[in-house]
């Protein structure tokens, strides 16, 4: 019953991405466009306070997706295609960039764009990627243990991810806030009552 019901609702679900996608855009406005640095005094508490509000958007973007990857399979192609998508933005703006400005061409900037993952150029896409391909083991763990035993999971992250925080042991390992790999991963495994918060 509710996978159909997740069916049912699949419009809901893509307007609430659009909207999360909104937010995100007008984050990086607000935070690269320099509106809270070169704000007004008289508008600069609205301004972050709006800005505090927003910052969910990723989070609530990503919690949708965990929410059907629970019960969908793997496709390598999809996982390529959305290597290709970002190879092709990177590279082509790299060389714009090049083209364009002043901007020297450098051989190792020119191989960080063929290669995103590895030298995590984009901290969403190195994170979302992972995830993907993670996805299958995370959902055999998630629908094959108990809940003591998933508890336990969830204990375990969480004190490992405390401690990555504390001790940079990588980027994966640390939580960021929920803004890295580690942080999408607790989706997954805590979609269904996360999820089920979107109905209430």
């Amino acid at each position: 019953m509710l996978f159909k019901e997740r069916a049912k609702r699949e419009t809901g679900f893509e307007l609430l991405r659009i909207i999360a996608m909104f937010l995100i855009g007008a984050v990086h406005v607000m935070n690269y466009g320099g509106m809270l640095k070169n704000g007004l005094p008289q508008t600069i508490k609205w301004q972050r306070l709006i800005y505090a509000v927003f910052t969910v958007a990723v989070n609530v973007f990503v919690l949708i997706s965990a929410y059907f990857m629970v019960k969908s399979k793997l496709k390598p192609k999809k996982l390529i295609y959305l290597w290709l998508q970002v190879v092709a933005y990177s590279v082509g703006s790299y060389v714009i960039l090049c083209l364009f400005s002043n901007a020297n061409f450098s051989l190792y900037e020119f191989a960080k764009c063929w290669l995103p993952v590895l030298f995590n150029k984009y901290w969403f896409f190195t994170a979302y990627f992972l995830l993907m391909l993670v996805s299958p083991f995370l959902n055999k763990i998630l629908h094959s243990s108990s809940k003591k035993e998933l508890y336990t999971l969830n204990i375990f992250l969480i004190v490992l991810a405390y401690l990555g925080m504390k001790f940079p042991i990588s980027a994966i390992v640390n939580y960021s806030a929920g803004y890295s790999f580690f942080g999408f991963a607790f989706y997954i495994l805590w979609q269904e009552r996360l999820g089920c918060i979107l109905f209430i």
